[in-house]
Order: C-alpha cells, then sequence, then structure tokens
C-alpha cells in the first residue's frame, strides 16, 4: 500500500520526515567516534607555555655547583656525581663520563632574553637545561630587505643540551640559544 500512495503523491510528506530521520541517525551513529572525539578536544587544552618548575636542586647543590672546582672537597665531589646521576638530563651519559664531567659542572641563573650562546662564536661550553624554557634561533640574509633576520627553530626545554653538536665537531656555533 505505501506505494500506492507515493506514486499518488500523498505519502511522499509522510516519507520524507521518516527517511530523514533515519539518514540522520545513521549518520550520528557512523560518526560516533568522532562526536565523542570533538566533546573531549573541548575540554582539553593546549598548553601555550611549559608548567613551571619549583625546583630541581636543593641549596645546598646549589653552593655546590657554584663554588669553583678547585675549592669544592671529596664529599662535594662525590655528592655532585651522584645528584648528575638522578638528574633526567645527565641520563643519556654513562656513568664514567658522568663523573670525568662532574669538576666541570657549574650551576648559572640566567634572566629571561639573556643570550646563551651566539651563533658564529667559538664553541667553549655545553649547557644543560634543568628549567625554563630557550628559544633557538638562525640568522638568515634577506635580500629582500638587505639584513640578517632571526629565525626562530625551536623552543628548547628541561632535560635538554645546548650546543654539544657544534662543540664536540670543534665548529663555530650554527644557532644563537635565547632564554625565554
Amino acid at each position: 500500500m505505501p506505494n500506492k500512495e507515493i506514486r499518488s503523491g500523498k505519502g511522499k510528506d509522510k516519507l520524507k520526515p521518516s527517511i530523514r530521520f533515519k539518514q540522520l541517525a545513521l549518520s550520528a551513529l557512523i560518526n560516533q567516534q568522532w562526536l565523542s572525539d570533538l566533546i573531549d578536544q573541548q575540554r582539553t587544552k593546549i598548553p601555550l607555555s611549559r608548567p613551571k618548575v619549583a625546583g630541581i636542586l636543593t641549596n645546598n647543590e646549589k653552593n655546590i655547583l657554584h663554588k669553583y672546582r678547585e675549592l669544592r672537597s671529596d664529599s662535594e665531589r662525590e655528592s655532585l656525581v651522584n645528584l648528575m646521576a638522578h638528574l633526567t638530563v645527565f641520563s643519556q651519559i654513562p656513568p664514567k663520563l658522568r663523573a670525568r664531567l662532574a669538576p666541570y659542572a657549574y650551576f648559572i641563573i640566567l634572566g629571561p632574553k639573556r643570550k646563551i650562546i651566539e651563533q658564529g662564536r667559538e664553541p667553549a661550553t655545553v649547557y644543560f637545561v634543568l628549567t625554563g624554557d630557550i628559544t633557538v634561533t638562525t640568522k638568515i640574509w634577506n635580500s629582500v630587505k638587505n639584513k640578517y633576520i632571526e629565525r626562530l627553530e625551536y623552543l628548547s626545554g628541561p632535560g635538554e643540551w645546548l650546543g654539544e653538536i657544534d662543540f664536540l665537531e670543534n665548529q663555530k656555533r650554527q644557532q644563537t640559544f635565547t632564554s625565554k
């Protein structure tokens, strides 16, 4: 019977809403995964900056790192090696190399917008980031403006090394590192 109604034109109005509802239900069922992901995305906040870390080192450890290596006692050297063993920054380094590196370790606090390493300079040190963010830029020549422009390469954060490649390969610094 529905076919006779459709042919005569009476049943078209009745069928349209039901067909539309079925299509809507079907598309909702198919896209259910995407709809649930959309709700999760709305609740997710994208961090624009890294969370602040209160402090990794104690004041005693900072005092040891502030001393010149000639003035450190044997117990201070030993505690420094133990400290380096527990920091994730130094986890990639073998224990023997960590022990040899410990006398050369120093702790410095840098303010914002301070150049740590400048492009084109000779390498003298390697830096390890304990807290904070470092912007890594490269100077490139802009022929339109006839001057060098700094281009942001990436952001470096806690647990990363700075300037180790240039130091190991004994070449001039390829990038500028600035505290954020």
